[in-house]
């Protein structure tokens, strides 16, 4: 009986640090050059602080997107606000009274990062490229969230491209208030025939529609709410008024 016990507690043992390791091989994804993942394919390491190390707006006016989820995909990564590491957010806990709080972080222990449950997006995958906007705080303490409609870019690139507008929403969950940027990659056919939400419809029918569907519905029916006000075009960039327009909430989100 006690060598059945040591030979199970061995199995386990064995099967356990097999599940914790740094196994790099089973990464098929590909990342923009100077980037690799780490910690059971669950961040990206390259020394680059996704955060900070890059202005909110590029030095032509278009605005940086760091890509955290291409398109198609449906596992959330995100950008550790603190550390600048782009990693996979941890599954939400279930605990008693039906309530969720978010999943533990990452654990380190001698700088390796275990692995976690993901969190997955249990609805269609990603319709663009969904990231975040460098050097920005939005109203519900976030990193401002941009999609970038096109095809699919490699996770953790960092590009520049033309914002076309916003949408306002109420969190139904956490009841507050949070905007989604709206941007398309310059260069492309739709790029030079799009600067405004009001031209992605004429350009592309029902694309305006199926966004606002898609993100009501990606966190669960109807997570977020579109508030009544919440169309916002993209305005003159930084040279005229700003209220109501996506760059103005560009431009109330950028810290220093």
């Amino acid at each position: 009986m006690k060598r059945i016990l040591i030979f199970v507690l061995f199995l386990f043992s064995f099967f356990a640090t097999s599940a914790w390791s740094d196994d790099e091989g089973k990464c098929s994804e590909v990342l923009p050059k100077r980037l690799e993942f780490t910690h059971n394919c669950q961040a990206i390491k390259g020394n680059v602080d996704f955060y900070r190390a890059f202005p909110a707006v590029a030095p032509n006016g278009l605005v940086n997107a760091v890509v955290t989820m291409p398109a198609g995909t449906n596992v959330k990564w995100l950008v550790d606000v603190q550390t600048g590491v782009l990693r996979v957010e941890p599954a939400p806990v279930i605990i008693m009274l039906g309530l969720t709080v978010s999943g533990p972080t990452n654990d380190r222990e001698k700088g390796k990062v275990k692995a976690v449950k993901p969190n997955v997006i249990n609805y269609l995958g990603q319709i663009g490229n969904y990231g975040l906007v460098p050097h920005t705080v939005d109203v519900d303490g976030n990193p401002l969230d941009i999609l970038v409609i096109g095809g699919p870019l490699l996770r953790g690139s960092v590009t520049p491209v033309k914002l076309i507008g916003a949408m306002k929403f109420q969190d139904a969950y956490a009841g507050v208030e949070t905007h989604k940027l709206i941007a398309v990659l310059p260069g492309t056919p739709l790029a030079e025939l799009v600067n405004t939400l009001a031209d992605l419809d004429v350009n592309a029918i029902g694309a305006k529609s199926i966004i606002q569907t898609w993100l009501e519905n990606y966190k669960g029916p109807s997570a977020l709410v579109l508030d009544s006000n919440g169309l916002l075009e993209a305005g003159d960039s930084f040279d005229g008024g700003l209220d109501g327009t996506a760059y103005g909430v560009l431009n109330d989100s950028i810290i220093e």
